[in-house]
């Protein structure tokens, strides 16, 4: 039972001990790289959707260990096609601290 609420000690310390804010952001795209960063102290799985031009989608859920050991994480994707956009939390379920910076779209 103890191991239990050791894998959720990074939801009741962010939330309830430390009230931490939650802000992640698209920071750069460049070709298939994708830079992303939690400017906040709270860690929560992220959704992500990628668009690309031909009208595809990806969408992937980065885990909390992604922002355990780091602020920023960079994603390579094996895609052919140019990303048109980049949205985090595109169902808006998180609580983002600033949602200006979660969405990157080619100009």
């Amino acid at each position: 039972m103890r191991s239990c609420f050791k894998r959720v000690t990074w939801f009741w310390r962010g939330w309830y001990i430390e009230n931490w804010k939650y802000d992640v952001s698209v920071d750069k795209v460049e070709a298939s790289v994708v830079t992303i960063s939690n400017r906040g102290q709270l860690v929560l799985p992220t959704p992500v959707e990628v668009l690309f031009t031909d009208g595809t989608k990806q969408r992937v859920t980065l885990p909390v260990e992604t922002w355990m050991s780091k602020t920023t994480y960079t994603w390579t994707l094996q895609n052919k096609t140019s990303i048109a956009s980049v949205t985090i939390d595109p169902d808006h379920m998180l609580p983002d601290d600033n949602r200006a910076n979660n969405a990157w779209k080619a100009k």
